[in-house]
């Protein structure tokens, strides 16, 4: 169940001089390290967003901080010390290697650590024995370009050891502007752009040390309740031009999950979008993919739906297909044929 702390309940809880626990976090292809801090420090209210005025975001029971689809804000923030984040990373890293000396890549849960890798590196360029490692971390676009310095500095002190920093996830979510106010993002897609051409530069400036594009996952939400194809077509046309798909792969997939104690579940209820079951053959991946379970919803506009169902099909039958061409096809094909919604 949901329950809102406050700062100094988890000031409180912070307790890096724990000994760690014995066995190691994650999967044995890929351990996991965390520092002391907790939630995410992103606390804008979406109280305050003209979107969701009128709903019933009772703070005791809904996590009105941050982002309007995201589980994991608690509505608090704590900055722990610089030593005392490197401190808890640097144990996780020592457990690392005691059960899997070959191990490389390691990820890293913190929201956002930004201002703590340098440190982190230089304290593992003192201790060769920890090296090399392929640090895998994730950020909002705008702490990228808030803290480049420090992942620049991070990314040359890395190279001496043979490391990498691997931005492996950043959360884009849309390029509709719409959709970004709807998500609680604070910002529109020109930071979107802005971060991608930070990333292309820190990977062109230090190619032994930097790496985003490996995994192909970075966030992008493209199918909500309220999409509309005119959304789509915005998405298509910045994909296209930014060549999104060297960043995510099958993006034509991307279905938003609804959690009960999120706010867009308050207006998804509000606009009778909530729907009994999935449907068949469409199960919940969040379930599946062993994250809380989500709510079934179904498209305000039942073109929608269609544009959906052709994008992924053409997509089943030309993979080479970017995705943007395929956002675009499916949905002027609808536009034209509107019938199909039915």
């Amino acid at each position: 169940d949901y329950r809102r702390v406050t700062a100094s309940e988890l000031r409180r809880s912070l307790d890096v001089l724990a000994p760690p626990p014995g066995d190691l976090a994650g999967t044995r292809d890929r351990p996991t390290i965390s520092g002391p801090s907790t939630g995410c420090p992103f606390l804008l209210d979406a109280r305050k967003n003209p979107l969701f005025q009128g709903l019933d975001l009772d703070p005791e029971r809904v996590q009105t901080k941050g982002c309007t689809f995201c589980l994991d804000n608690s509505g608090a923030y704590v900055v722990p010390k610089e030593s005392d984040v490197v401190a808890a990373w640097l144990d996780g890293l020592r457990r690392v290697r005691d059960a899997r000396p070959d191990a490389r890549e390691v990820l890293l849960t913190d929201e956002r650590p930004h201002p703590f890798l340098p440190a982190f590196f230089e304290a593992i360029a003192a201790k060769p024995h920890l090296a090399p490692v392929e640090l895998l971390w994730k950020s909002r676009v705008d702490w990228l370009l808030e803290y480049s310095d420090d992942v620049e500095r991070a990314c040359t002190i890395a190279a001496r050891t043979g490391s990498v920093l691997h931005l492996y996830l950043v959360g884009f979510e849309s390029f509709d502007r719409a959709h970004l106010e709807l998500f609680n993002k604070g910002h529109g897609p020109e930071l979107n752009e802005a971060a991608i051409a930070k990333m292309r530069e820190l990977q062109e400036r230090f190619p032994a040390s930097f790496e985003h594009r490996r995994q192909r996952a970075h966030g992008i939400v493209l199918f909500t309740p309220w999409t509309e194809p005119e959304a789509l077509l915005e998405n298509a046309r910045w994909m296209r031009r930014l060549r999104f798909h060297e960043l995510r792969a099958e993006a034509v997939k991307t279905r938003l999950r609804l959690y009960p104690r999120v706010p867009l579940h308050r207006l998804a209820e509000r606009d009778g979008l909530l729907a009994e079951r999935f449907e068949e053959g469409r199960g919940d991946r969040a379930a599946e993919q062993g994250y809380d379970a989500s709510v079934p919803w179904r498209f305000r506009d039942r073109r929608t739906e269609a544009i959906y169902q052709l994008a992924n099909a053409l997509h089943e039958t030309d993979r080479a297909i970017t995705d943007a061409d395929l956002i675009e096809t499916a949905t002027r094909f609808v536009l034209r044929w509107p019938g199909l919604a039915d």
